[in-house]
């Protein structure tokens, strides 16, 4: 691969399924497919067997470029309320302070050409999920007032995988993590020079 390459197709899939069933399948906690139909093969029985496919983005990037891929959304609540005196009345104001939290799939990607054709890439990739129903609570907006307002205490599911890995064109690397309870995560990466 030469220095001034045109870049690679970086694609990532990130599927979820129960506790066990990737290990089952045949997939174990890190690995590598070094043909892309091997992966196509695996990602078929994967979905027969059940498992949910998260996203499945790509991107194309030149050598030492940094790809970002965010699938998200903002989760707005309310965090508390500030009292302020209305002058000349003295009219109590509660004005909501707002929160923002950002939930989705957030992938962070840089590729760089090696000797003897493969790639080296580095991943970051982060998972963030509002965990539902959030938990509320009826609270006085001051002291001394009969007046309420609703503020949230939301809790937030973060699931990250990160790290370098070396790949042949058309290759996948893949890495599976328990993810909740019950559930495992699987992050594929795959390669291609157009």
């Amino acid at each position: 691969l030469r220095e001034d390459h045109d870049g690679v197709e970086l694609a990532v899939h990130l599927l979820t399924g129960r506790a066990g069933v990737f290990a089952e399948m045949g997939v174990p906690a890190t690995g590598t497919y070094s043909e892309p139909a091997q992966f196509q093969t695996v990602l078929e029985q994967l979905t027969t067997a059940g498992c949910d496919l998260l996203a499945a983005p790509s991107v194309r990037t030149r050598q030492f470029q940094r790809a970002e891929i965010s699938i998200a959304s903002s989760f707005s609540y309310v965090k508390q309320f500030d009292v302020r005196v209305a002058q000349p009345s003295g009219t109590l104001i509660a004005d909501p302070v707002v929160g923002v939290i950002e939930e989705g799939l957030f992938i962070r990607l840089r590729n760089l050409a090696l000797p003897g054709g493969s790639i080296g890439l580095t991943f970051d990739v982060e998972n963030v999920e509002v965990l539902r129903p959030v938990r509320t609570e009826s609270v006085r907006v001051a002291a001394g007032v009969e007046t309420t307002g609703e503020v949230s205490f939301p809790a937030v599911m973060r699931a990250r995988l990160f790290g370098d890995v070396r790949l042949g064109d058309g290759a996948t690397a893949f890495f599976v993590t328990p993810w909740k309870e019950d559930r495992d995560l699987a992050l594929f990466l795959s390669v291609d020079k157009p």
